[in-house]
């Protein structure tokens, strides 16, 4: 639109200037659509389940840019030319330029007579903002987002009655009322934890239930949820001989614990005891949250011991001995009630108080098929046990995993280095097997993914650039720019104290390599333009710079302008027509938005300064090593 009107301004007619106006961008802007989509399109193949989380970025930048190309060659120049008027006069001579435009020209010529010290002072930067970060920052996988629900789980052993579940589950809720005034809902389910939550659901087993609590939108909320959480762990932390989880619902995709340690081995119970011992080991490191394991210790059992000689001579089998005891502890079927269309089992069985003791069955007697009576005792024993619910494989090797959260603030990652270091000295005996696993296994592959992702992006991107400048020197200056906005990402990330997110900021580092080199296309092309039309380079680069100045710091504020709302949380209810601060989408896209706000920023300066002293020195090594003969060589110099 800018070409267009300037050349409306020179008295050329509107649909004309159009025409022209859009011809002089069509390429550059087109590479500079081509290199964002490119940039995007390794996340296509992210594998797992954060991959079909996250598609929906590059698939809706896609749709998006390209439709946006098709406005910016097609339909703005159909708009400007019917829209756009021409001056009552044609503007002959040359206004002053805008002030800053003046000053900005004035700092790059003097940059291109200063052109090593400039390049040196940029990766000097770059070095010292990636050092001094690495050295105070940490590193977390995603966002910590407050939380929409919180759960209170109660895990009693296997076999306790519902009854008593009942019981314990009507404590948890007496304490969860205290903050009905901060909690929307308060909804119990015993027997079962009702809905799914993070992929986990368990239902009609009598030992299990769950409190959930319904949080009110953030911006209505009085009181932080994390805060509400952290004050009912205190407060559920007295009771003994059950298992009492106070956790949270995610924004992401079925989370994993930052803290999940696998031990593998082939003795399930001696694998019970070593959980049991590194439990404990973690349960002592601070901040560490809801320690558990997955070891199942099975439904209570009642073990009869038949000495089958003895029961042969008198008279008994295994068979009759256990319906004996079954009938006794169960009850045995007698019968069928009818009343109208209904049936009932009769069942017939001993008094409760008489099942209760095991005593009383030890002292029963049984009639054998001879009709004598035979003390219970003398041909069997009662034994209680217990016997595995599960066993656990991953890899086919049997496993226990000790798992734990951390409290809410702070990095997971961190303390999940101190238990490391503390289980670096523990003895296992040969054939068992520690893993790290959970939250920190899934940012070692996302990791992994997106600088895989990162490198390919700007593989796609250098042959889209050498595409369209016909040249490896250029796309070199462009792609150096993405390198050096790298600095912008980690300022940000430490003026605002914020660790490195391998989700949220790695996206962010691979959007920024689509977007920073759209300005330095279109400068390097006009530059090209002007060299090709015989201007001197240093006045070609300066011309360029002061053309470009307004649409290149345009593009950057309007940027940085559309995601300034998300990096602070602001936004718009259209349905209520009210501003709302503060909520759960914006503490977890924040991290991207500053990540891309300060790394365009840096960027944007790079384009104007860095990428031109580049260029300029680009020309003079090639002029020294390849000196033009003629005006052609130099405009075939301007070209390559």
């Amino acid at each position: 639109v800018e070409n267009i009107y300037r050349h409306i301004q020179r008295g050329v007619p509107r649909v004309e200037a159009a025409r022209k106006g859009a011809a002089e961008v069509a390429w550059p802007i087109t590479a500079s659509t081509m290199t964002t989509i490119a940039a995007f399109s390794p996340m296509f193949f992210w594998p797992g389940i954060w991959g079909e989380f996250m598609k929906y970025l590059p698939l809706t930048l896609t749709f998006s840019l390209t439709a946006s190309l098709f406005v910016g060659l097609v339909v703005n120049p159909a708009l400007a030319s019917i829209f756009m008027r021409k001056p009552k006069k044609v503007i002959e001579k040359k206004h002053k330029p805008f002030i800053l435009i003046r000053i900005y020209t004035r700092i790059l010529r003097f940059c291109l007579q200063w052109r090593l010290p400039v390049i040196t002072l940029a990766v000097t930067t770059l070095l010292v903002i990636v050092n001094v970060f690495m050295a105070t920052a940490l590193v977390e996988f995603e966002p910590e987002v407050e939380p929409g629900r919180g759960y209170i789980d109660v895990d009693n052993p296997q076999g306790t009655n519902l009854d008593v579940t009942n019981a314990l589950i009507g404590e948890l809720e007496v304490i969860a009322e205290d903050y009905r005034g901060d909690v929307e809902f308060i909804v119990a389910n015993v027997g079962s934890y009702g809905a799914s939550r993070n992929g986990e659901s368990r239902g009609g087993e009598s030992n299990i239930g769950r409190v959930t609590l319904d949080f009110p939108p953030l911006q209505d909320s009085k009181v932080m949820p994390s805060t509400i959480l952290q004050e009912l762990r205190g407060k559920v932390d007295h009771f003994v001989g059950t298992e009492i989880k106070v956790d949270e619902s995610s924004e992401g995709p079925d989370p994993k614990p930052p803290i999940n340690i696998e031990i593998t081995g082939d003795n399930y119970e001696y694998l019970a005891d070593i959980a049991q011992e590194i439990k404990e080991i973690v349960k002592a490191v601070p901040s560490v949250i809801n320690p558990n394991d997955d070891y199942d210790k099975g439904k209570p059992e009642l073990k009869v011991n038949v000495d089958r000689e003895q029961a042969l001579v008198l008279g008994l089998n295994t068979q009759f001995i256990g319906q004996t005891v079954q009938a006794a502890v169960n009850g045995i079927k007698a019968g069928e009630y009818r009343d109208g269309d209904e049936e009932y089992d009769v069942m017939v069985r001993f008094p409760k108080s008489f099942r209760e003791d095991l005593a009383n069955i030890e002292a029963m007697s049984m009639v054998n098929l001879r009709g004598e009576a035979v003390p219970f005792a003398s041909v069997a024993k009662l034994e209680q046990s217990s016997g595995l619910g599960f066993i656990h494989r991953i890899d086919r090797k049997r496993t226990v995993t000790v798992s734990a959260d951390v409290e809410p603030g702070v990095n997971g990652n961190e303390v999940l280095g101190v238990i490391r270091d503390q289980l670096e000295s523990f003895d296992l005996p040969p054939g068992y097997n520690l893993s790290y696993t959970g939250e920190n296994e899934d940012m070692e592959k996302s990791q992994q993914f997106l600088m895989r992702a990162f490198i390919v992006a700007l593989f796609l991107i250098a042959l889209i650039l050498i595409t369209q400048f016909n040249s490896v020197i250029q796309p070199l200056i462009i792609m150096s720019s993405v390198v050096l906005s790298l600095a912008g990402v980690f300022l940000g990330l430490y003026v605002f104290d914020m660790p490195f997110g391998v989700l949220m900021s790695g996206i962010g580092c691979i959007s920024l390599a689509g977007v920073v080199v759209n300005n330095a296309i279109v400068l390097l092309d006009f530059i090209n333009q002007r060299r090709a039309q015989g201007t001197p380079t240093e006045d070609a680069i300066v011309e360029a710079g002061a053309t470009r100045f307004r649409p290149v710091m345009l593009t950057a504020i309007t940027t940085i302008l559309g995601l300034i709302p998300m990096a602070m949380g602001v936004s718009f209810d259209f349905r209520n027509g009210v501003w709302i601060s503060g909520g759960e989408s914006s503490q977890y896209w924040g991290p991207m938005a500053i990540s891309v706000i300060f790394g365009l920023a840096f960027a944007t300066l790079l384009t104007l300064i860095v990428v031109p002293v580049l260029y300029s020195l680009s020309v003079s090594f090639t002029s020294y090593f390849y000196p033009p003969t003629s005006s052609k060589a130099t405009a075939e110099a301007a070209s390559e």
